[in-house]
């Protein structure tokens, strides 16, 4: 069976620990692209993060962005696709996330909404510092996140990190932001949940791609590591988990590979494209 399109997750999967690119890894995608394979990222990331590395990559393929919240082509500029939060379900996450005063951040498509400069959104300032002017990401510090209701800003996840708050006050927080009407919470790092309408997930994503692409299901491959992975691993003809996933996922999936800081993905790679 021929893979045609491969899509990967970023973060624990084609990313080792500091966020970096090994060489083999993108020796290996490299190669896969010129045998005509189509290489999607699909990432809990905003959309200009995973362009920075689509493009340094040369995937010449569509980026699932925010766990399948917005789906766009990066070379024609192509939507194919975009849920962003509903207007009451938005407001009710913020009085929620307000109750519990905590910090939180908001993302719009291209933009990055922050009730403060603390260590979360002094990353997305650093990592502008080495970026080129249309690979930045728009960072804006709000005194009143309901400004974005009033404005009708598309906000397409809310990130909860979640490394400071004890467990039990963390569980509380997530079990009633889950019992928010067309909301729920997926984890795609061990310390933050990502809040996303509930009508997406990288599965989603990967099939919204395939339709764009005209490529069957049965053609496809996906390597993940996390709870938001679970989905385009199980809906992909060959799901390949990480070494260092979660064993529910490993359970999930047909076949795991290395782990990312042993470059499973350029082993996965090498054992069913190339």
């Amino acid at each position: 069976m021929k893979i045609k399109l491969l899509a990967l997750d970023m973060d624990g999967t084609m990313l080792k620990s500091k966020h970096e690119l090994d060489p083999l890894v993108a020796d290996r995608i490299s190669q896969a692209i010129k045998k005509g394979v189509k290489v999607v990222l699909a990432t809990g990331r905003v959309y200009p993060s995973a362009k920075f590395y689509a493009k340094q990559l040369n995937t010449k393929g569509a980026i699932i962005s925010c766990n399948g919240s917005y789906i766009k082509d990066y070379q024609s500029d192509a939507i194919i696709d975009k849920k962003a939060i509903k207007r009451e379900s938005f407001k009710a996450v913020l009085d929620l996330l307000g109750k519990f005063e905590v910090s939180y951040q908001m993302f719009g498509n291209n933009t990055y909404y922050a009730l403060e400069e603390n260590e979360v959104s002094r990353k997305y300032i650093d990592w502008n510092k080495t970026q080129s002017q249309e690979d930045r990401i728009d960072i804006k510090i709000i005194d009143d996140p309901y400004v974005l209701l009033e404005k009708d800003i598309e906000i397409y996840k809310v990130l909860l990190n979640h490394r400071k708050i004890n467990q039990e006050k963390f569980l509380k927080i997530r079990m009633s932001i889950d019992a928010i009407e067309d909301i729920y919470t997926i984890r795609s790092m061990p310390d933050s949940i990502d809040i996303i309408n509930d009508k997406v997930n990288k599965g989603d994503g990967l099939k919204s791609v395939c339709r764009y692409y005209d490529i069957d299901l049965e053609s496809t491959m996906a390597i993940g590591d996390n709870e938001n992975d679970l989905e385009m691993i199980q809906y992909s003809k060959i799901g390949v988990a990480m070494g260092n996933a979660e064993e529910y996922i490993k359970q999930a999936a047909d076949y795991t590979t290395l782990s990312n800081i042993e470059n499973g993905v350029a082993a996965a790679i090498e054992k069913f494209i190339l």
